[in-house]
């Protein structure tokens, strides 16, 4: 990991994927905006709280109070270009820092590159969205089909645990899109890998791992004031982008003993 500067490549990931978070926001308010009568952006944030540590989650409440605030016109338009513009961005490091722990240089002609940061990024987001859209409406159309289908407590118990079975699985597809598409290489599309599943269970004790350690025991506010809730922030996204970057070096490392594998195998014969 250090020779692949997995730590340090996590810290300029995260500041990165910080600028793409208003124009996210602005896209989602608009999004969730889209339902008649109801302010979806409270249960939105209601819904994250479990997964997002509290500091990190009143700064993201803020960015969005104040982006709502200044925005007008053509929201999900401007929105979308420029959330999909920050975040292309940021997707070109991710796939640099895929390429090195992979160990391979970048061979592709820059349209390729940026064109595959797009996809990433849109297909990225669409798994987001829809884990998004289970985690906000998914508990409310559950209890909806017990009451109209006249089903009981059994069916409740195994739609949320069906549900967050659902999220856990585009959190796992999000990561093996990426560990397929990111380096500049042919890899198969394997949705199920120890890559993706260590990321997938990395991102659940890294959200819970940060919360427990902010809330118990560093009080990030008393030792930064004000900038506690960005540090925390901060944190998280590094954090999690770490697990993403280990998670490439255990595909690269499996995919390497596979090859000598093969080879002693050939050889043997």
């Amino acid at each position: 990991m250090g020779r692949d500067e997995v730590l340090d490549r996590a810290a300029a990931l995260s500041y990165y994927f910080v600028f793409a978070l208003a124009p996210t926001l602005l896209f989602l308010t608009a999004l969730l905006g889209l339902a008649p009568g109801r302010n979806l952006m409270d249960e939105f944030f209601e819904q994250i709280g479990p997964i997002v540590p509290a500091d990190a989650l009143e700064v993201i409440q803020r960015i969005y109070e104040e982006a709502a605030a200044d925005s007008s016109g053509g929201l999900i338009s401007a929105g979308v270009v420029v959330a999909l513009w920050s975040a292309s961005r940021g997707m070109l490091a991710v796939m640099s820092s895929v390429n090195a722990a992979f160990g391979i240089r970048e061979k592709r002609v820059w349209w390729r590159q940026r064109l595959a940061a797009v996809g990433l990024t849109v297909g990225v987001s669409v798994m987001a969205t829809a884990g998004l859209l289970l985690l906000v409406f998914g508990a409310e159309f559950g209890h909806g089909m017990a009451e109209r289908l006249g089903l009981g407590w059994a069916f409740l118990s195994g739609w949320a645990l069906a549900r967050w079975l659902a999220i856990a699985a585009f959190a796992m597809t999000s990561a093996s899109l990426l560990y397929r598409v990111a380096p500049a290489v042919r890899r198969p599309w394997r949705w199920i890998s120890a890559g993706s599943l260590f990321t997938m269970l990395g991102w659940t004790v890294v959200s819970q791992g940060v919360n427990l350690y902010v809330g118990r025991f560093a009080g990030a506010n008393a030792v930064y004031g004000s900038l506690g809730g960005v540090v925390v922030l901060m944190l998280w996204m590094y954090f999690n982008f770490v697990v993403l970057l280990v998670g490439a070096e255990i595909e690269s490392e499996l995919e390497r003993d596979a090859v000598v594998m093969d080879e002693a195998g050939r050889t043997s014969l």
